[in-house]
């Protein structure tokens, strides 16, 4: 059972992780053909932060629980949604 809930924490996050890496593309793909600044670079750090509260998690071998695990998770949320916002403003030129 620990084995199994390993696999699928590791494996749930790893997609979670993929949509902030396609998420982070877009960003440079955006400033590289708009010319304007959209910080992708900083998409690395929800990224990392996700990482480790799921790698946190996964060597636990538990659901729910450790601070650590979940203030990685609730840092690397947070910073993600100030990310996506700006770069929603900065896409749509403010009129979202």
């Amino acid at each position: 059972m620990n084995l199994l809930h390993t696999l699928l924490t590791l494996y749930t996050w790893g997609i979670f992780c993929g949509l902030i890496i396609v998420l982070q593309r877009v960003a440079r793909f955006y400033q590289i053909t708009s010319g304007q600044r959209s910080h992708y670079q900083w998409f690395l750090l929800p990224l990392i932060l996700s990482l480790a509260g799921a790698l946190r998690y996964a060597m636990l071998s538990t659901f729910v629980g450790d601070g650590w695990g979940d203030l990685f998770l609730l840092t690397g949320g947070i910073s993600l949604i100030i990310l996506s916002y700006f770069l929603l403003h900065l896409m749509t030129g403010g009129r979202s």
